[in-house]
């Protein structure tokens, strides 16, 4: 398996709120998902939160790398969905609703799509010790958009909890994801949740199969189980990162 690598190239980085990572819920779209992160990764991290947080892209770029060339419908259709579809935090017995952003301008006089971030989100993506880093090219790649989730829970465990030796790779780290998490911050239909296997077929192996091509590999997975009835995910992953740029 090739190593994944992070190069010069790669400028951008995409900083969230690790209670977004535990808490949010999500009903995107793989699509609207890298859409939003990738917004997320052109955001000049020397704002303060008190600032306006606006982000130019332009549309060639955004099709580019969402790799839908010239579906300029099919990307204005998910632009218009994202602003339906706001995300729920639930923590501490409440919860906070809110859009991901202010607005969406499709400027195509000028071949540029503008996001203003929304007020109530900037809290979550300005750089402070909760925040959890990575590439766009992590998950630019997912076929599966519960991949993103996973990807973004182990790696903020490996951020939290993992440490690296000098080769830049990390020692076997443990993991667990209670299914009553996974389920709640996926918005899960009854469907999963009565059927583990269903889950495990349709969604748990499209996940292990993207994930083979990140900085945090999956060695292996087991199942807890209560009263004969799967409960947790265990997840044995190494941080196997070669970094050849620096960043603050």
């Amino acid at each position: 398996m090739s190593e994944f690598i992070i190069s010069k190239k790669d400028k951008d980085i995409i900083v969230i709120h690790n209670e977004i990572i535990k808490y949010g819920v999500m009903d995107l779209n793989l699509v609207q998902f890298k859409i939003i992160l990738y917004c997320f990764s052109k955001i000049d991290k020397s704002l303060k939160a008190n600032e306006n947080i606006v982000v130019d892209i332009r549309t060639k770029e955004l099709l580019e790398i969402l790799n839908i060339p010239e579906h300029h419908s099919y990307l204005k259709k998910n632009l218009k969905q994202i602003m339906s579809k706001p995300i729920i935090i639930k923590h501490d017995k409440k919860e906070i609703i809110c859009n991901w952003f202010n607005k969406i301008e499709y400027m195509e006089n000028v071949g540029i799509v503008r996001f203003k971030i929304h007020d109530e989100i900037k809290e979550y993506l300005l750089v402070d010790r909760q925040f959890t880093k990575f590439i766009p090219k992590a998950i630019m790649g997912f076929k599966c958009k519960y991949s993103i989730f996973f990807y973004m829970y182990l790696k903020m465990y490996s951020e939290i909890y993992g440490s690296l030796n000098k080769k830049g790779i990390s020692t076997k780290d443990i993991v667990e994801i209670e299914l009553e998490t996974i389920y709640s911050n996926l918005n899960l239909s009854e469907l999963y949740k009565k059927n583990f296997y269903i889950f495990r077929i349709k969604i748990l192996d499209l996940v292990l199969k993207d994930l083979k091509n990140t900085d945090v590999k999956v060695i292996n997975f087991n199942l807890i189980r209560t009263y004969h009835r799967v409960t947790s995910l265990i997840f044995e992953i190494t941080y196997r990162q070669k970094i050849i740029k620096e960043w603050t």
